[in-house]
């Protein structure tokens, strides 16, 4: 056993340590003592194509308020330590949480293989699980992680990869998303739409369940869909500032006029026609001023009649304001051939 092996292993024990000791002191004296000299490695350079303000970890102090980082080897050996059975599933799974969090600000890809490789309901709480402690060092190095999505070396957990990025971008940069929309590949997710209230492991019809039952069947989605629907859900629903909902409809009207563009309309007209409320879609169409946008919501607001009866549709349209009654009554006339 080498000396830095020694140390890496010393340095796990003393990690492990702290994490279950609620981050003592003990711990980073242990590694600065055995650290024989070798600095501790610092997280990788920040990426900058999708978040160039964010910092990297080596510039943020720690919540714990200690000193340096680990290096990553360290945070690989305390994650194999864990596997001695000495603690329960309930502590295995709260240090690991710990870990998971630090290790992504150093080591995000190696940090992303060790949550990986446990399973995919590893719950730490009700909706929390482990590949979500990884979510905040996937914000800090987006695009090296966007590289892991279009690459192959998650097995069949690439396409779960794909929501976990999806998942931590939505809040930082969504328009960062639609950006990357035309690169996503055109796989098919496997949902199951009861498991989370997160949209993001959710098919785009399940965002309007209001009781979904947990014996529904998993659904089949396609990835690019189910962006569209939530981001669309994200602008909305989520108490996103007038600016920022402009941002993602422009970006979405700009994917409407591309190569997908008769199924980002079909997505749009789906969501925006049932999260918004009938007030809500004729206020937007009334205070769009960018065309484009104005469309998506009136095509929208379209799909509010395309399932109600003749009598029914009649009375919507009479609540509607003139002008815009207009425009929906001549948009609803049949084509004449």
């Amino acid at each position: 056993m080498t000396a830095t092996f020694r140390s890496h292993l010393t340095r796990a024990a003393a990690l492990l340590l702290g994490l279950a000791l609620g981050w003592g002191g003990s711990r980073q004296e242990a590694a600065a003592t055995l650290d024989g000299g070798n600095g501790p490695r610092r997280p990788e350079k920040e990426s900058a194509k999708f978040s160039a303000d964010s910092k990297p970890a080596n510039k943020l102090p720690r919540s714990d308020g200690e000193g340096p980082f680990e290096p990553t080897e360290a945070y690989a050996a305390a994650w194999d330590l864990l596997k001695d059975g000495r603690h329960s599933i309930v502590e295995r799974r709260a240090i690991q949480a710990k870990l998971l969090e630090e290790w992504a600000l150093v080591d995000i890809a190696s940090a992303l293989r060790a949550a990986f490789s446990e399973p995919a309901n590893s719950y730490i709480d009700g909706e929390k699980t482990l590949r979500d402690c990884c979510l905040e060092g996937i914000r800090r190095q987006p695009d090296l992680v966007w590289s892991l999505v279009l690459g192959g070396s998650f097995g069949f957990e690439q396409r779960k990869l794909s929501q976990l990025w999806l998942k931590a971008m939505r809040e930082q940069d969504p328009v960062a998303i639609l950006e990357c929309y035309p690169d996503l590949p055109e796989w098919e997710l496997e949902i199951r739409p009861y498991e989370s209230n997160d949209p993001f492991s959710r098919s785009p019809d399940a965002i309007f369940d209001d009781e979904p039952s947990p014996w529904r069947a998993p659904e089949s989605y396609p990835l690019r869909a189910q962006v569209i629907s939530d981001l669309l859900h994200e602008a909305h629903i989520s108490g996103r500032e007038p600016e920022e909902v402009l941002r993602i409809m422009k970006g979405v009207a700009r994917l409407a006029k591309g190569a997908d563009g008769d199924k980002v309309i079909a997505m749009s007209d789906k969501v925006l026609g049932q999260i918004l409320s009938m007030d809500s879609v004729v206020g937007a169409c009334q205070a769009a001023g960018d065309a484009e946008v104005r469309n998506l919501y009136f095509r929208g607001l379209l799909e509010k009649f395309a399932w109600v009866e003749d009598g029914a549709r009649a009375k919507m349209l009479d609540e509607l304001p003139p002008a815009l009654r207009t425009e929906v009554a001549a948009a609803l006339q049949p084509a004449r051939r």
